[in-house]
């Protein structure tokens, strides 16, 4: 997804934020999450030589989860021009956030339009905002965990879907399996 994001020219620069610890979800802690990033864009061919994906960790160094209007309010003050890149089956929920409408009304959005929730089906899209069309990534993180939980194969049924250096980083740390 992220190098797709890249080769469309829909961005020149992405940054990516591992979650903190939430009080409210059952997360992988953060360590393990900011390490998996660090393997994907050091060894995935698509990223390993492009110098515009970084990792911030401005949530992990927090200890806990800063709401997402805060954290762009961060991110605003170390990078230009930032963007949030949403899937279109999250931007219905976005006023039920913390501080919801301001991030509504301050944030320049990223949409991507999933055929599960078109673009047509947003009852309530922000005002600054770029569309882009049929973006499809084909697996969600739940469902990669769930195969990861159930997997029977050396691979964790992720070939393809994870580096093989990320499946062998879940499996030494035991990540996802109970």
């Amino acid at each position: 997804m992220i190098a797709e994001l890249i080769n469309q020219n829909i961005l020149q620069k992405i940054i990516l934020v591992p979650c903190g610890n939430r009080k409210d979800k059952q997360l992988t802690d953060g360590l393990h999450r900011y390490k998996m990033l660090q393997l994907l864009v050091e060894t995935k061919d698509q990223l390993k030589n492009i110098d515009s994906v970084f990792i911030d960790d401005y949530e992990l160094q927090n200890g806990q989860l800063v709401p997402t209007y805060y954290l762009l309010q961060k991110l605003r003050e170390k990078y230009q021009n930032v963007h949030f890149v949403i899937g279109s089956d999250l931007v219905n929920t976005l006023p039920n956030w913390v501080e919801g409408q301001k991030l509504i009304a301050e944030t320049n959005f990223i949409i991507l339009n999933r055929s599960s929730h078109k673009i047509e089906q947003i009852t309530n899209l922000p005002p600054k905002y770029e569309l882009v069309q049929n973006f499809e990534y084909g697996i969600s993180s739940t469902e990669i965990r769930k195969r990861i939980k159930n997997s029977k194969t050396e691979y964790l049924d992720c070939l393809g879907v994870l580096t093989p250096e990320i499946i062998e980083y879940i499996k030494v740390n035991n990540l996802y399996r109970s």
